[in-house]
Protein backbone atom coordinates (compact mmCIF):
# COMPACT_ATOMS: atom_id res chain seq x y z
CA UNK A 1 0.00 0.00 0.00
CA UNK A 2 2.93 2.25 0.34
CA UNK A 3 2.34 3.17 -3.62
CA UNK A 4 -0.68 5.03 -2.36
CA UNK A 5 0.83 7.19 0.44
CA UNK A 6 0.73 10.79 -0.34
CA UNK A 7 3.42 12.97 -1.28
CA UNK A 8 4.73 16.52 -0.36
CA UNK A 9 4.46 18.95 -3.02
CA UNK A 10 7.51 20.96 -4.43
CA UNK A 11 6.39 24.70 -3.33
CA UNK A 12 5.25 26.54 -4.43
CA UNK A 13 2.20 25.15 -5.76
CA UNK A 14 -0.86 27.22 -5.21
CA UNK A 15 -0.82 29.16 -8.95
CA UNK A 16 0.28 25.67 -10.31
CA UNK A 17 -2.76 23.71 -8.99
CA UNK A 18 -5.00 26.18 -9.77
CA UNK A 19 -3.81 27.48 -13.27
CA UNK A 20 -3.85 23.01 -14.01
CA UNK A 21 -7.35 23.16 -13.27
CA UNK A 22 -8.38 26.13 -15.78
CA UNK A 23 -6.03 24.26 -18.38
CA UNK A 24 -7.57 20.82 -17.67
CA UNK A 25 -11.56 22.58 -18.53
CA UNK A 26 -9.93 24.33 -21.35
CA UNK A 27 -8.93 21.04 -22.56
CA UNK A 28 -12.10 20.15 -23.01
CA UNK A 29 -14.80 23.04 -22.35
CA UNK A 30 -16.94 21.43 -24.87
CA UNK A 31 -17.80 18.21 -21.63
CA UNK A 32 -17.09 20.72 -18.78
CA UNK A 33 -19.10 23.73 -19.99
CA UNK A 34 -22.19 20.78 -20.66
CA UNK A 35 -21.83 19.81 -16.95
CA UNK A 36 -22.05 23.33 -16.18
CA UNK A 37 -25.10 23.54 -18.32
CA UNK A 38 -26.96 20.78 -16.95
CA UNK A 39 -26.21 21.67 -13.39
CA UNK A 40 -27.87 25.32 -14.29
CA UNK A 41 -30.98 23.91 -15.53
CA UNK A 42 -31.20 21.48 -12.71
CA UNK A 43 -31.23 24.80 -10.33
CA UNK A 44 -33.51 26.42 -13.01
CA UNK A 45 -36.25 23.97 -13.18
CA UNK A 46 -36.20 23.34 -9.32
CA UNK A 47 -36.64 27.26 -9.22
CA UNK A 48 -39.11 26.86 -11.37
CA UNK A 49 -41.42 23.80 -9.19
CA UNK A 50 -40.57 25.92 -5.94
CA UNK A 51 -42.14 29.08 -7.82
CA UNK A 52 -43.89 30.72 -5.25
CA UNK A 53 -43.02 29.00 -2.40
CA UNK A 54 -41.03 30.00 0.94
CA UNK A 55 -38.39 27.22 1.47
CA UNK A 56 -36.90 26.28 5.01
CA UNK A 57 -33.45 28.12 4.43
CA UNK A 58 -32.18 24.82 6.53
CA UNK A 59 -33.46 22.74 3.63
CA UNK A 60 -31.56 24.12 1.12
CA UNK A 61 -28.35 23.81 3.09
CA UNK A 62 -28.17 20.53 4.22
CA UNK A 63 -29.33 19.62 0.51
CA UNK A 64 -26.34 21.39 -1.16
CA UNK A 65 -24.24 19.70 1.66
CA UNK A 66 -25.91 16.02 0.84
CA UNK A 67 -25.20 16.03 -2.67
CA UNK A 68 -22.30 18.02 -3.07
CA UNK A 69 -19.68 15.31 -2.79
CA UNK A 70 -22.05 13.68 -5.60
CA UNK A 71 -21.05 16.75 -7.84
CA UNK A 72 -17.25 16.58 -6.80
CA UNK A 73 -17.34 13.01 -7.46
CA UNK A 74 -18.45 13.54 -10.36
CA UNK A 75 -16.14 16.09 -11.68
CA UNK A 76 -13.48 13.90 -11.05
CA UNK A 77 -14.90 11.25 -13.23
CA UNK A 78 -15.17 13.85 -16.04
CA UNK A 79 -11.84 14.87 -15.70
CA UNK A 80 -10.11 11.87 -16.01
CA UNK A 81 -11.92 11.00 -18.95
CA UNK A 82 -10.61 14.11 -20.38
CA UNK A 83 -6.76 12.76 -19.44
CA UNK A 84 -8.09 9.65 -21.04
CA UNK A 85 -10.37 10.49 -24.21
CA UNK A 86 -9.99 7.10 -25.13
CA UNK A 87 -11.56 6.03 -21.93
CA UNK A 88 -13.98 8.74 -21.73
CA UNK A 89 -17.23 6.74 -21.35
CA UNK A 90 -15.71 3.32 -20.38
CA UNK A 91 -14.64 5.74 -17.32
CA UNK A 92 -18.35 6.98 -17.01
CA UNK A 93 -20.11 3.88 -17.22
CA UNK A 94 -17.74 2.81 -14.88
CA UNK A 95 -18.15 5.13 -12.22
CA UNK A 96 -22.47 5.17 -12.95
CA UNK A 97 -22.16 0.78 -11.98
CA UNK A 98 -19.47 1.47 -9.40
CA UNK A 99 -20.12 2.62 -5.66
CA UNK A 100 -18.40 5.80 -6.16
CA UNK A 101 -21.69 7.65 -6.52
CA UNK A 102 -23.37 5.64 -3.83
CA UNK A 103 -20.71 6.69 -1.55
CA UNK A 104 -20.40 10.01 -2.48
CA UNK A 105 -23.84 10.83 -1.50
CA UNK A 106 -22.93 8.86 1.94
CA UNK A 107 -20.59 10.74 2.73
CA UNK A 108 -22.84 14.19 2.05
CA UNK A 109 -25.51 12.79 4.15
CA UNK A 110 -23.22 12.02 6.46
CA UNK A 111 -21.86 15.37 6.63
CA UNK A 112 -25.77 16.23 7.13
CA UNK A 113 -26.08 14.04 10.43
CA UNK A 114 -22.86 15.66 11.77
CA UNK A 115 -23.59 19.14 11.21
CA UNK A 116 -27.70 18.53 12.81
CA UNK A 117 -26.24 16.64 15.85
CA UNK A 118 -23.88 19.66 16.49
CA UNK A 119 -26.59 22.14 16.33
CA UNK A 120 -28.55 20.05 18.48
CA UNK A 121 -25.93 19.82 20.95
CA UNK A 122 -25.76 23.31 20.84
CA UNK A 123 -29.31 23.99 21.10
CA UNK A 124 -29.44 26.12 17.85
CA UNK A 125 -32.47 25.55 16.12
CA UNK A 126 -32.24 26.36 12.25
CA UNK A 127 -34.60 28.87 11.33
CA UNK A 128 -35.46 31.50 8.53
CA UNK A 129 -36.88 30.93 4.69
CA UNK A 130 -35.53 31.92 1.47
CA UNK A 131 -37.56 32.45 -2.03
CA UNK A 132 -36.67 29.68 -4.17
CA UNK A 133 -34.99 31.62 -6.94
CA UNK A 134 -32.85 31.04 -10.26
CA UNK A 135 -29.15 29.94 -8.70
CA UNK A 136 -30.44 29.48 -4.86
CA UNK A 137 -30.42 25.77 -4.90
CA UNK A 138 -26.64 25.93 -6.65
CA UNK A 139 -25.57 28.76 -3.93
CA UNK A 140 -26.69 26.26 -1.52
CA UNK A 141 -23.81 23.62 -2.41
CA UNK A 142 -21.18 26.42 -2.88
CA UNK A 143 -22.07 27.80 0.50
CA UNK A 144 -21.47 24.45 2.03
CA UNK A 145 -17.84 23.87 0.14
CA UNK A 146 -16.16 24.89 3.40
CA UNK A 147 -17.97 22.19 5.60
CA UNK A 148 -16.91 19.41 2.45
CA UNK A 149 -13.07 20.59 2.70
CA UNK A 150 -12.91 20.46 6.55
CA UNK A 151 -14.55 17.14 6.96
CA UNK A 152 -13.16 15.42 4.05
CA UNK A 153 -10.14 17.45 2.97
CA UNK A 154 -9.09 17.93 -0.83
CA UNK A 155 -8.26 14.48 -2.40
CA UNK A 156 -11.77 13.03 -0.75
CA UNK A 157 -13.63 12.65 -3.88
CA UNK A 158 -10.97 11.80 -6.80
CA UNK A 159 -9.87 8.99 -4.30
CA UNK A 160 -13.06 7.64 -4.53
CA UNK A 161 -12.87 7.66 -8.27
CA UNK A 162 -9.16 5.91 -8.74
CA UNK A 163 -9.45 3.97 -5.58
CA UNK A 164 -13.12 3.00 -5.71
CA UNK A 165 -12.21 -0.54 -3.78
CA UNK A 166 -10.45 0.80 -0.72
CA UNK A 167 -12.69 1.60 2.38
CA UNK A 168 -13.91 5.14 3.59
CA UNK A 169 -11.55 5.61 6.26
CA UNK A 170 -8.86 4.73 4.40
CA UNK A 171 -9.64 7.06 1.67
CA UNK A 172 -10.28 10.17 4.77
CA UNK A 173 -7.02 9.04 5.78
CA UNK A 174 -5.13 9.13 2.44
CA UNK A 175 -7.06 12.58 2.03
CA UNK A 176 -6.34 14.41 5.25
CA UNK A 177 -2.47 13.14 5.23
CA UNK A 178 -2.09 14.60 1.51
CA UNK A 179 -3.61 17.92 3.03
CA UNK A 180 -1.04 17.95 6.14
CA UNK A 181 2.04 17.35 3.60
CA UNK A 182 0.66 20.05 1.56
CA UNK A 183 -1.07 22.37 4.04
CA UNK A 184 -0.69 25.92 2.55
CA UNK A 185 -2.40 29.52 4.53
CA UNK A 186 -2.05 31.38 0.88
CA UNK A 187 -3.58 28.37 -1.34
CA UNK A 188 -6.60 28.00 0.91
CA UNK A 189 -7.04 31.97 1.32
CA UNK A 190 -7.24 31.96 -2.66
CA UNK A 191 -9.95 28.79 -2.63
CA UNK A 192 -11.98 30.82 0.00
CA UNK A 193 -12.28 33.93 -1.61
CA UNK A 194 -12.78 32.32 -5.17
CA UNK A 195 -15.75 30.91 -3.46
CA UNK A 196 -16.97 33.75 -1.63
CA UNK A 197 -16.32 35.86 -4.87
CA UNK A 198 -18.30 33.35 -6.82
CA UNK A 199 -21.57 33.50 -4.50
CA UNK A 200 -21.32 37.20 -4.57
CA UNK A 201 -21.56 37.12 -8.23
CA UNK A 202 -24.51 34.28 -8.33
CA UNK A 203 -26.13 36.59 -5.72
CA UNK A 204 -25.89 39.93 -7.97
CA UNK A 205 -27.08 37.83 -11.33
CA UNK A 206 -29.08 34.67 -9.86
CA UNK A 207 -28.89 32.36 -13.05
CA UNK A 208 -26.96 29.42 -11.37
CA UNK A 209 -23.94 29.96 -14.19
CA UNK A 210 -21.58 31.15 -11.44
CA UNK A 211 -22.14 28.83 -9.07
CA UNK A 212 -22.10 25.95 -11.10
CA UNK A 213 -19.00 27.08 -13.20
CA UNK A 214 -17.15 27.57 -9.70
CA UNK A 215 -18.42 23.67 -8.59
CA UNK A 216 -17.02 22.28 -11.65
CA UNK A 217 -13.94 24.01 -10.94
CA UNK A 218 -13.51 23.73 -7.32
CA UNK A 219 -13.76 19.85 -7.96
CA UNK A 220 -11.34 19.93 -11.21
CA UNK A 221 -8.77 21.64 -8.46
CA UNK A 222 -9.22 18.81 -6.48
CA UNK A 223 -8.83 16.63 -9.11
CA UNK A 224 -5.35 18.24 -9.82
CA UNK A 225 -4.36 18.32 -6.37
CA UNK A 226 -5.01 14.94 -6.05
CA UNK A 227 -2.58 14.09 -9.13
CA UNK A 228 -0.02 16.03 -7.62
CA UNK A 229 0.49 13.90 -4.54
CA UNK A 230 0.28 11.12 -6.30
CA UNK A 231 3.95 9.80 -5.75
CA UNK A 232 3.40 7.51 -9.10
CA UNK A 233 3.03 10.35 -11.05
CA UNK A 234 5.98 11.90 -9.01
CA UNK A 235 7.95 8.84 -10.17
CA UNK A 236 7.03 9.15 -13.76
CA UNK A 237 7.72 12.51 -14.29
CA UNK A 238 11.23 11.72 -12.72
CA UNK A 239 11.75 9.20 -15.78
CA UNK A 240 10.35 11.57 -18.13
CA UNK A 241 12.50 14.38 -17.14
CA UNK A 242 15.51 12.11 -16.59
CA UNK A 243 18.37 12.58 -20.09
CA UNK A 244 18.76 9.43 -20.68
CA UNK A 245 15.07 7.54 -20.47
CA UNK A 246 12.12 8.05 -21.42
CA UNK A 247 8.20 6.89 -20.85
Amino acid sequence: METLEPRQVERPFHWRWLRGALQLMLQSPLRFGALIALLAFIDTSAAKHLQGLSVPQVLFEWTGLACLPLVWTLVSALARGVESRSQTWPILLDFGRSLAWCRSLFAGILSVSVVAALLSLMKRVPDGVVDALPGSLLSSFAAQCYVCWAFYGLCYFPLLVFMPGLSGRRLWALSKKAERLNDSFLFWLVLYSGNILALMIEEALSYGIAAAAWLVYSGTVSYVAYLASRPILALLRKLRDSPGLRC
